[in-house]
């Protein structure tokens, strides 16, 4: 007050604070405009309008308003703020009317959750006597319009939409809306067509799912829900983030504790199937609210249950809180089966541990509090807005795929002998069920934890050294069955330690069977925030096992590893017993050869034409790598140098695959070029064909350069991010042979006369050579978008399969792309993914896995002197009439010529 008092007596002429401005849109008679000033100064303040400088007669105050703005009120307008010190003018604001002859157009209608009720949405602001006449709607399907309300005031956001109230609309059922007599805000008013009509489906209820809804920016030190997420303007009809959760718990959203400083609200139905009476519990980090409805009305909800602190497991009733007030446990409500209850819980999350849970109990279970879970699916449900417009934007396609080769097993323990030398270590103090030996069962059985708050705890069974008889690629095969607290607080992981080296997680994408479980693990310990074993394994009820594999990686021959299976359990709680029972382990290798030049130059080879080329291959051991800066710009060549491997001896009947690391700078549009050839049992030396490439093969192209490479493919040009000094990896099928054949590799570079490419010319670092086929794994990708009312909606994915048997879904296959390690019977299924929105589905394209990529065939056909020429891809075949039969046109090639055609012939391509 007294700086006001110092202020006003301080005789301060006026300023302005904020000037004027233009309505941001296009201005059409009859719309309604406010132009407004903020000044200061010494009071008081007065205020005289004026337009094209001239003053208006009674426009004196800091707004000039114009109910409906006219043609004749274009101009530009200001205002002169004066007090006893002086004055101040503010800057010009030049309106613009145009005259509007758009009449307004029904763009969308819905219904709502109550199903009472359709929002109608046109395309500019409505006039409220003609919008709020409910006799200007009507509904089909026998429906009564009972009111009809503007949205929001005139001249505010909203006043383009109005709300109907009707009498009882039946859930999932589609509608027309027609519209009359609906006219504009313009002057003079434009009316809508008449008749206009718009369909829309009435509200569905969604089983399985409750509303999800977020608000950031909040304060990470105040957990109070009445000082934060109540009090913030955006609550509850602008979140953040919008999801929805398939269990009431936050966790299948926000999976750990990432998120900090943010309120959020789960919504929706409690669906009993029972009658009874029952209790809710609240289970939260940090404080929480439950509201629940004695029917379906939101309206009608109530609180009946507070965690004003955090993170106290369910609690049995009648213990309160650390307030003695307020308690985590509702009193009994009576449920009746077959009703909707409208239930609402909201949090606030500051730092640190972040969730909420909301379990229930019926009066006559005697279930302990602490070991209840959040509510399922099968008893919530959400009522959605099913208008929405879903598409594909990709469809998935057909995959090539190959089935790994079984590999060669080199070590193996099924304990029914004795312990397989393997070893525990525990955490200090040890869990209360460590692993330990079961020499009855022949298996190694872990416990895990206890229901008291006493962890984190782990327990880790370690292998012994295995040794690796040759290089190779390494998978882990183990039977096993287990049981970890749900959802996503304890697991079983698999780590591995290369001589002797730290022990490294084996990530969830190396498993080709039965891996991970979908999530990171949230609970405390060794083990968050890492994919793991969770819930119980398939058949555990049943005392069945499970088969799991998982790819190591590459290693070298000697190299010594150690297998490590860590059960990990967090500070409270715990799954059934037994927790992990790991009954047998094995190690399977795809024998390679792996070369890498950084050690020596593994033996390799030179021979060049003579004279020798200026840049002929050379080992560098400073470098680690073989390479060959090829010829010179002086016309002296053709020059080659052949770089040769020693012959390498074929371990297994399989097929062999090279793949080696290389850069390389050939002379452009195909003069020079590199390429790979192969000499088996000693033969001479071929060219391995273009086709079996399967990673950066050879440039488009035959070389045309004199030489050893004419007419043949062969790399050219540079390789990618040669310039920057980048790397790429060669990957070509050198075919299937047999044990104890001999494969020597080599590398030829060919230069031709004139001209060269830059230096270095051709650079390789490593090679390997695998005898067998490496597990890869497929991928099936698709998306698809969804729009509501022009608003994008977040679109969620289920892959499905179809064995014969009917399409089924596949677990944990939930995202726009499937990638998964195919099995024999993968190439008899079809597989597909449904993309949905809450209330709206689409299917995609069926797709399959191919044993090999099929090409499309291509055809085009031009006039030549000779006739009609055809050029094709594929069996050229021909037929009388468009419908067909076609048959294969003898001896055709690329090109066909038809000399002098006569009648009329259709052509097709075709890939057999």
């Amino acid at each position: 007050q007294q700086i006001k008092e110092i202020f006003n007596s301080a005789g301060i002429p006026p300023f302005i604070l904020q000037q004027p401005v233009a309505p941001s849109g296009t201005v059409y008679q009859g719309n309604p405009v406010t132009l407004k000033v903020t000044a200061a100064g010494t009071a008081p303040l007065s205020y005289q309008w004026r337009k094209n400088g001239v003053d208006l007669p009674g426009k004196t105050s800091a707004e000039l308003v114009f109910t409906q703005i006219m043609a004749t009120d274009a101009g530009t307008y200001d205002v002169v703020v004066s007090n006893a010190y002086g004055s101040v003018t503010s800057n010009p604001v030049t309106l613009t009317v145009q005259t509007d002859t758009v009449a307004p157009v029904l763009l969308y209608a819905t219904g709502n959750e109550l199903f009472n009720g359709v929002r109608v949405w046109f395309s500019e602001p409505v006039d409220p006597v003609t919008a709020q006449n409910k006799a200007n709607y009507q509904l089909s399907g026998g429906l009564t319009v009972l009111s009809a309300t503007l949205h929001a005031p005139v001249g505010s956001p909203g006043d383009n939409i109005v709300d109907l109230v009707t009498s009882a609309q039946t859930p999932g059922t589609m509608y027309t809306l027609t519209v009359n007599n609906i006219k504009d805000q313009a002057f003079p008013a434009n009316t809508i067509a008449p008749n206009s009509t718009v369909q829309f489906s009435s509200w569905v209820l969604v089983r399985g799912m409750l509303k999800f809804e977020t608000w950031s920016g909040l304060s990470t030190t105040d957990n109070s829900l009445a000082n934060t997420l109540l009090k913030d303007p955006r609550f509850p009809d602008s979140p953040t983030f919008v999801s929805v959760t398939p269990t009431f718990s936050t966790r299948p959203v926000y999976p750990d504790d990432s998120h900090e400083g943010y309120g959020g609200k789960m919504s929706g139905y409690i669906l009993p199937t029972e009658t009874g009476d029952y209790r809710f519990f609240l289970y939260s980090d940090d404080s929480s609210r439950l509201y629940l409805s004695t029917d379906s009305d939101p309206k009608n909800a109530v609180l009946i249950a507070e965690e004003t602190d955090c993170c106290d497991v369910y609690q049995e009733p009648g213990i309160a809180n650390d307030d003695g007030v307020t308690y985590p446990t509702s009193e009994p409500v009576h449920l009746e089966a077959g009703k909707r209850y409208y239930v609402e819980a909201i949090w606030k999350e500051g730092t640190g541990g972040d969730y909420c849970h909301v379990a229930w109990r019926n009066e006559n279970d005697s279930t302990p509090a602490a070991e209840l879970s959040p509510i399922p699916s099968d008893y919530l449900g959400i009522v959605v807005d099913p208008n929405v417009e879903l598409t594909f934007t990709k469809q998935p396609t057909d995959q090539v795929a190959v089935l790994p080769s079984p590999g060669v097993e080199f070590f193996a323990r099924d304990f029914n002998a004795n312990d397989g030398g393997f070893t525990v270590e525990n955490t200090d103090p040890a869990p209360p069920g460590p692993f330990f030996y079961d020499s009855v069962n022949g298996q190694w059985t872990a416990d895990g934890a206890e229901s008291g708050c006493t962890g984190p705890y782990n327990s880790r069974l370690s292998s012994p050294a295995i040794t690796l008889p040759n290089d190779g690629m390494v998978t882990l095969t183990f039977s096993h069955r287990y049981s970890f607290e749900t959802p996503l607080w304890d697991c079983g992981i698999i780590r591995i330690s290369v001589n002797g080296g730290e022990f490294t997680y084996v990530p969830a994408d190396n498993f080709m069977l039965n891996g991970y479980t979908e999530g990171k693990i949230v609970g405390s310990g060794i083990a968050n925030g890492l994919r793991g074993f969770n819930g119980d394994s398939p058949g555990y009820a049943n005392g069945e096992f499970i088969t799991s594999k998982a790819l190591l990686g590459t290693f070298n021959k000697n190299d010594k590893l150690v297998v490590q299976f860590v059960g990990a359990w967090d500070d409270c709680t715990t799954a059934s017993v037994p927790g992990w029972v790991i009954d047998s382990v094995s190690l399977q290798i795809v024998p390679m050869i792996i070369q890498d030049f950084s050690k020596n130059n593994g033996g390799f080879t030179v021979e060049n034409t003579t004279p020798a080329p200026p840049g002929p291959w050379v080992y560098s051991a400073t470098a680690g790598q073989w390479a060959a800066d090829g010829g010179e710009d002086a016309c002296t060549g053709p020059y080659n140098s052949k770089l040769t491997s020693p012959a390498y001896v074929v371990p297994v009947t399989d097929e062999v695959t090279l793949s080696f690391t290389h850069r390389y700078s050939f002379e452009s549009d195909l003069w020079d070029g590199g390429q790979v050839r192969i000499s088996v049992n000693g033969g001479p030396f071929t060219p391995v064909s273009p086709d079996n490439f399967t990673a950066n093969g050879y440039a488009q192209g035959l070389i045309q350069g004199s030489g050893i490479l004419n007419g043949q493919r062969a790399f050219n040009g540079d390789s990618p991010g040669y310039a920057s000094g980048q790397f790429i990896t060669s990957s070509v099928i050198l075919g299937k042979f047999n044990q104890n054949d001999t494969i020597a590799i080599q590398f030829v570079g060919a230069w031709d006369d004139c001209s060269t490419g830059s230096k270095p010319g051709w650079v390789i670092k490593s090679l390997q050579l695998a005898f067998g086929k490496a597990a890869q794994a497929v991928t099936f990708t698709s998306e698809a978008t969804a729009t509501l009312r022009g608003e994008p909606q977040v679109v969620s994915y289920q892959w499905q399969r179809n064995d014969g048997a009917g399409w089924a879904d596949i677990p944990y296959a939930a995202g726009p792309s499937y990638r998964f390690f195919p099995k024999a019977e993968d190439f008899d299924a079809k597989f597909r993914v449904v993309a949905y929105v809450p209330g709206k589905s689409i299917t995609s394209n069926e797709v399959k896995l191919l044993t090999e990529q099929v090409e499309q065939p291509t055809i085009s056909i031009a006039k030549s002197a000779q006739g009609v020429v055809i050029t094709f891809t594929g069996t050229l075949q021909s037929s009388t009439s468009v419908a067909g039969g076609y048959t294969d046109v003898p001896g055709a090639t690329s090109p066909y010529v038809v000399n002098n055609p006569t009648g009329t012939v259709f052509f097709r391509s075709v890939v057999k």
